[in-house]
């Protein structure tokens, strides 16, 4: 029986990855680094690679929105 638990679990760790690689994206996209680090460190913990943080970066990056932020002088 456990082994058919395994890949459940490994399942709901990706899920809860994903989820917080959401959660990344969510935050760096409103300007709020430490939350976003936060998000990073507990998908790492879910098994999300390095990829896939690197993924959600770039992604939040170019989705950011730019009126919202203040201008750094």
């Amino acid at each position: 029986m456990a082994e058919g638990r395994e890949p459940a679990l490994d399942s709901d760790n990706a899920s809860r990855a994903e989820r917080e690689l959401a959660d990344v994206l969510y935050y760096l996209q409103h300007g709020c680094e430490p939350c976003a680090q936060r998000h990073f460190v507990l998908a790492r913990q879910y098994g999300a690679s390095q990829q896939q943080i690197g993924a959600a970066r770039r992604q939040a990056r170019a989705e950011r929105p730019t009126s919202s932020r203040p201008a750094l002088g």
